[in-house]
């Protein structure tokens, strides 16, 4: 079993990341990645693919763990497609960076750990889950005609953050201490150890795992301008201060941001080290409270928020993140109440408001990725163990995602089929789930060649091939 033809043009080009052997085993496992109805097991994708017969499947379960290929030349490749599929020279590129838990059972896994479990917390309660944490940068990719107003978010990096205890696991440490002393040379003393531990055991942090990511993003295509959006885990000095040059930022700031105006120039008669940076500005309270800078009133509709909101903004030095870069500071109030107040700062004073709020509000794009792989890609069933299969087999789930949305644009927006339902008829836009649907159906329409049977028994070919289209 093949995927259907248009599809298959969208995979060639990985053909020169792998060697011709790795080439035709990853293809016939992202086929059955698509086409499987159950858990995405390797055993699920062999039958699905119908490689059954071709044996030595070990090959298949391999592929994962041993075999050599490099993983970010894989999204290299994807990501120069979706490059070249969306974005013009000289158009901006926006990037995401989010992280995300997939639920995961035993001990002898690979990188699992207690993480922090969004979907079950609460903003009075904060609850773990055992798992692994990925941290993923995806391209935000919208104004498509056939979906103008979506934004869909296509992965094109991950890293799997593996905690402190999953680094150190099964090493013993015979200089445990304990600190006794709460002065502040001795906690500058353990601060130093910490640094020193830290660099020992190998363990990163969420943010340093995504400068990794942009950093590298950054190398691949030095000819192209990017720009990042973040919560506020990914807006501090760790990955601000190491961003590349052709990257820029925009998070959240805490309502208590110290704010200071840019540096002023060096006297000729002054003696000593200049300033590093100016006078400390208002606090966000007395900011938001001076009758001296107005408000402005925008009306906002971006993924859901549908409301008027007031904003004033100024270009500031955020020293404790941007060190002596000037920066575009957005103070924001929701008039209806349903949010509180909110600080946004983005790196360079060259955007407006507007765009920056709604270039954020597009962040929210990735946890609809992030929902659709889960759900419908099986992003979290492989039952791999090892470290290189964990580090591989999840992030398959984003390329495959990232492919699907490029094929569709191409192809499968012309043959997309929305059930017949009578309650619905309002319904225009595909959704991911419409895709991969539209993407088994047309693959089960070549292999069974529905056009060339009549009557009845095309009618029930095509009922089949609908129905096996909707599994998993």
């Amino acid at each position: 079993m093949e995927l259907c033809i248009s599809f298959q043009v969208w995979m060639q080009p990985f053909a020169l990341v792998f060697s011709p052997p790795c080439f035709e085993l990853w293809s016939t496992l992202m086929t059955g990645w698509v086409l499987s109805p159950r858990t995405r097991f390797v055993s699920d994708m062999i039958v699905s693919s119908d490689a059954t017969c071709n044996g030595a499947w070990g090959n298949y379960y391999r592929f994962f763990n041993r075999y050599k290929w490099s993983l970010d030349q894989v999204f290299r490749q994807l990501l120069s497609l979706i490059i070249h599929r969306f974005f013009p020279a000289g158009v901006l590129i926006t990037l995401v960076v989010d992280d995300t838990l997939f639920r995961k059972r035993g001990l002898g896994l690979f990188g699992v750990g207690m993480h922090h479990d969004p979907l079950i917390s609460s903003k009075s309660k904060k609850l773990t889950s055992w798992g692994h944490n990925w941290v993923v940068v995806s391209v935000i990719v919208q104004g498509l005609p056939w979906a103008p107003d979506i934004a869909w978010s296509l992965p094109v990096g991950f890293r799997l953050y593996v905690n402190r205890q999953g680094v150190t696991k099964g090493k013993k440490n015979k200089n445990k201490t304990k600190n006794k002393s709460t002065g502040g040379k001795a906690k500058a003393q353990n601060k130093k150890k910490a640094t020193s531990q830290k660099k020992a055991d190998g363990h990163q942090t969420r943010p340093e795992l995504a400068v990794q990511m942009l950093q590298q993003i950054g190398r691949w295509f030095p000819d192209r301008t990017f720009l990042v959006t973040g919560d506020s885990l990914y807006g501090g000095q760790s990955v601000v201060q190491h961003l590349p040059s052709n990257m820029q930022m925009i998070s959240r700031a805490p309502l208590d941001a110290a704010l200071f105006a840019p540096a002023p120039l060096p006297s000729e008669n002054k003696q000593g080290r200049p300033r590093k940076k100016g006078d400390r500005l208002p606090t966000i309270d007395e900011w938001a409270n001076d009758p001296r800078s107005r408000w402005t009133t925008l009306d906002f509709d971006e993924y859901g928020l549908h409301s008027k909101l007031r904003w004033k903004h100024q270009d500031a030095l955020y020293y404790t993140v941007g060190k002596s870069r000037v920066m575009r500071i957005v103070l924001v109030e929701d008039l209806s109440g349903k949010r509180g107040r909110q600080v946004f700062f983005c790196t360079t004073t060259q955007y407006g408001v507007p765009f920056i709020l709604r270039t954020y509000a597009k962040r929210w794009s990735i946890e609809v990725t992030f929902e659709n792989s889960k759900q419908l890609l099986g992003i979290a069933d492989p039952a791999v163990r090892k470290e290189e299969a964990v580090r591989r087999t999840a992030p398959m789930a984003g390329l495959l995602y990232s492919l699907i949305v490029l094929w569709f644009d191409e192809e499968g927006h012309l043959h997309v089929q929305f059930p017949d339902r009578p309650w619905y008829k309002s319904k225009l836009a595909p959704s991911f789930g419409d895709m991969l649907t539209t993407l088994r159906r047309m693959s089960w329409e070549e292999k069974t060649n529905v056009a060339a049977h009549q009557g009845r028994l095309k009618s029930v070919l095509t009922q089949l091939t609908y129905f096996l289209s909707l599994a998993g």
